[in-house]
């Protein structure tokens, strides 16, 4: 069965998200589907408002995160990106697409899914939908599409990452030992790179293992606090050997 179904009568359409074994999580087909759909009726004369809504007890629960994994194998960081940008396309069209669009909350709806019904035009909430869900989170990083001005924070990290660029690295950790079971990824966007480039990147290796190897020796396992430790000591490398403080994005994956 589609994970999108379309029905369409006196001139309004209703697109129904069709996973309620997963609280209607966003799969690939579902995404390209909404697409696709909502591109269409964007000019279909027959077509005179959609109303999107779930099948069974939720509106959209995000993100499908059990097939993430799956989807990330052999993936690069250029591949992720595009299927990030891909992903926010949707929030875009809806919010760009001249029809009106009414979002029918009829049960939760979090993460990705919520970036979908505030990108609506009016928002419908049934009796028992609920809106988001706290969790525990160390340093947060938001993917999505912001709706409106942006705030004093949003432009400071923009000149920052205008002036210094940004700097990932991506260490893999066994889940026995803390140990590193793999040479860490490293990435750089927007950081001039020095003459001896190769030699940089082997010494922010150096570094990454050597950071990895105190924190196991101090039993510091939990991720959170791993990537504090990596971010600290990245940062003040970069600076001492650059001059420059770019946004340091440690990674820590546990296999």
């Amino acid at each position: 069965m589609s994970d999108l179904l379309e029905t369409t009568e006196n001139g309004i359409t209703t697109l129904t998200l069709n996973r309620p074994e997963r609280l209607n999580a966003l799969s690939p087909a579902m995404t390209e589907g909404l697409k696709e759909a909502l591109e269409r009726l964007s000019t279909d004369r027959d077509c005179g408002a959609i109303v999107i809504t779930g099948a069974g007890r939720g509106w959209c629960a995000g993100g499908d995160v059990k097939t993430m994994e799956s989807r990330g194998v052999n993936q690069s960081f250029e591949d992720r990106a595009e299927g990030l940008r891909r992903a926010h396309r949707l929030p875009l069209l809806l919010r760009r697409m001249p029809k009106v669009v009414i979002a029918m909350i009829n049960g939760p709806v979090a993460g990705a899914g919520l970036g979908l019904a505030l990108a609506c035009d009016l928002v419908v909430a049934k009796d028992g939908a609920r809106f988001g869900s706290r969790e525990r989170a160390g340093m947060i990083y938001v993917d999505g599409v912001d709706i409106g001005d942006p705030t004093d924070v949003a432009l400071r990290d923009r000149r920052m990452l205008s002036a210094d660029g940004i700097f990932v690295v991506v260490a893999t950790i066994s889940e026995q030992d803390g140990a590193s079971v793999a040479d860490p990824e490293i990435i750089f966007r927007g950081v001039p790179y020095p003459e001896d480039a190769e030699g940089l990147l082997g010494d922010i290796r150096e570094t990454v293992n050597e950071s990895l190897e105190r924190a196991a020796k101090e039993e510091i396992r939990e991720i959170d606090l791993l990537q504090q430790v990596l971010h600290d000591d990245l940062a003040t490398f970069v600076y001492d050997r650059l001059r420059r403080r770019p946004m340091v994005l440690p990674v820590v994956v546990e296999v």
